[in-house]
């Protein structure tokens, strides 16, 4: 899927019971609120002629060692996206993936949310056929509320999810832009080409420190970004000034 990929008019609805939202609550906000936390999960899924339709059913937490503890973004491992997909062969829901967002940021997808939608969506789609793929974010607003964004995947096309319904629960529907933005997958193709596009994913998701940004330094960093390394941390204790070449060839000047 190359570029934007097109909108489609459909309503989507995803509706979720009480206590499922009370337990995906504290599930994904268990790190709020300085961090993000995420989970997998399968979704009773129908077409009607106004769209589609899905319901929570089941959430699939992770175990422990699943999702990478020691950076503040959603990494998940791969034996917990193997773990889910072996299990979607052998059912008919659809997948999708949950995670919350950090304190006074928005349900907005970041370039990481939209890199992992796009790899996940291709990924599921081998072992859970014709169905939908799902991703939502939850995040907590000022006035204590819960707002929801989603997008799904169907048919080849990205899809805004129009309507949540909580049962009991005041919720609000964040609109958000329903395709995938693909400028990074494109940047870093040959690199996925050579060693897999679950290296590139985990490189996006993945935090690299670099002590010192002088000659060998800088290389290391231009080397890093273009690879997709998601975060990079530089750490260098000299300050930013003027360069004195141009002053230097201004006295080479004046005594000639």
């Amino acid at each position: 899927m190359a570029g934007k990929a097109r909108v489609v008019n459909s309503d989507i609805l995803v509706r979720i019971g009480r206590e499922e939202f009370r337990n995906l609550e504290r599930l994904l906000f268990r790190r709020y609120p300085e961090e993000e936390w995420a989970t997998f999960a399968k979704f009773g899924w129908r077409e009607s002629s106004q769209g589609l339709v899905l319901t929570l059913a089941e959430v699939d937490p992770p175990k422990l060692g699943e999702l990478d503890e020691s950076v503040g973004h959603v990494a998940i491992q791969e034996p917990y996206t193997l773990r889910v997909a072996l299990a979607a062969e052998k059912h008919s829901l659809a997948v999708g993936v949950l995670h919350s967002h950090p304190d006074k940021c928005e349900p907005r997808p970041s370039s990481v949310d939209d890199d992992m939608d796009g790899y996940y969506s291709e990924y599921f789609s081998t072992f859970a056929a014709g169905r939908p793929y799902a991703s939502l974010i939850l995040a907590r607003m000022h006035d204590g509320e819960i707002a929801i964004s989603g997008r799904i995947f169907w048919r080849r096309e990205w899809l805004p999810v129009s309507r949540f319904l909580v049962e009991c629960q005041p919720v609000k529907t964040w609109t958000r832009q329903s395709w995938v933005v693909d400028g990074f997958r494109e940047r870093t193709a040959r690199l996925a080409s050579a060693f897999g596009k679950r290296a590139a994913a985990r490189l996006r998701t993945s935090s690299v420190a670099v002590i010192g940004a002088g000659g060998t330094g800088s290389a290391a960093i231009e080397v890093l970004v273009r690879a997709g390394v998601g975060r990079i941390v530089i750490v260098d204790p000299d300050h930013i000034t003027d360069s004195e070449s141009l002053a230097d060839d201004d006295a080479f000047e004046n005594t000639a």
